[in-house]
């Protein structure tokens, strides 16, 4: 596509990261196309040699969207993706991130473009997640510091209270929901996603997002909704998040001590979610929730042992030239 005949979209680009996913890419491109038919979209795919030619016959069915070929990660993808954006759409006003199991609603972009237009100091505006099962246990939850009463903050812990929930959308967030998450390009321009996670990448939205907080304000805009399905393929293990999870909030509450985090806190929410989680699983003889739990207990021991390696320069890394 020349630039003589691509759309100039004064409601910016849209960004979807996918693996081995084209029935979930398929319906993610559908409900762009039914909402906004002229919005351009890239498609930063890291898909298995026997799944490039189903998800490239998805995007070839798509007006206006363009393959882009990635590594797989979804940090390292999404971080290709701004690389790409920044050669060959510099002048975009907006980078939208949709997942690739999310489906947008009538009107999304409609909300997130006049949220930033009435709010020009605004650098992120995030999607309402309608379909997100609500969090049990919440009292017990916030006295372990995992969960907390405003939505959208991250606590001392290292942990997230949710902010896109309809109906408890966070005012002033810090951070975005990473399956519906907006930003204004010239706030992002030199930023980075966390480029030392790999695979799933866990909390690279957390991060990346938290960091851009300090500088500038984020929003969540309540008429823009979104289902978000939680596709089975590709997805991690339950036990494999979980380890995942305890590693790398131990890397993200020793960098960001300067916000207030503390590894007492994390510490003590480790604690609470193994106990939580052994408790459920022996009241419901769920076995997946004693084994979940058994990996927090292993993963806790090596991290305690062998902890990541932390910087604090990496806590928000810029663009850096390839």
């Amino acid at each position: 596509m020349s630039d003589r005949d691509r759309p100039q979209s004064a409601d910016g680009l849209v960004v979807i990261c996918t693996r081995n996913r084209p029935k979930d890419l398929a319906k993610a491109l559908a409900a762009i196309g039914s909402t906004a038919p002229a919005l351009e979209v890239l498609v930063a795919d890291a898909s298995d040699h026997d799944h490039i030619g189903l998800v490239n016959d998805v995007v070839r069915g798509h007006p206006h969207t363009i393959m882009l070929t990635c590594r797989p990660g979804l940090a390292r993808q999404r971080n290709q993706a701004l690389e790409w954006v920044s050669i060959e759409r510099p002048e975009t006003p907006y980078v939208h991130f949709i997942d690739d199991d999310t489906e947008v609603l009538p009107g999304y972009f409609d909300a997130v473009v006049t949220m930033f237009l009435a709010r020009p100091e605004v650098a992120g505006v995030g999607g309402v997640v309608l379909n997100h099962p609500r969090p049990r246990h919440t009292r017990i939850k916030a006295l372990f510091l995992l969960y907390g009463r405003k939505p959208g903050r991250v606590l001392p812990s290292g942990r997230l209270t949710i902010g896109h929930y309809p109906g408890d959308e966070a005012e002033v967030p810090q951070c975005l929901p990473g399956c519906a998450m907006s930003y204004r390009w010239a706030h992002i321009r030199e930023r980075r996603f966390d480029d030392r996670l790999e695979g799933y990448s866990y909390g690279e939205d957390l991060y990346f997002s938290f960091s851009l907080h300090h500088d500038y304000p984020l929003t969540i805009a309540r008429e823009a909704r979104v289902l978000h399905s939680f596709s089975e393929t590709n997805r991690l293990s339950r036990n494999r998040v979980a380890a995942d999870r305890v590693a790398l909030l131990h890397r993200f509450v020793r960098e960001n001590r300067r916000y207030g985090l503390r590894l007492s806190a994390f510490w003590w929410s480790v604690l609470g979610d193994m106990a939580l989680k052994l408790l459920d699983g022996i009241a419901h003889a769920d076995l997946d929730s004693i084994r979940e739990s058994g990996a927090i207990l292993r993963s806790s021991w090596l991290t305690f042992l062998s902890p990541l390696p932390a910087s604090i320069e990496r806590a928000a890394p810029k663009r850096t030239d390839s």
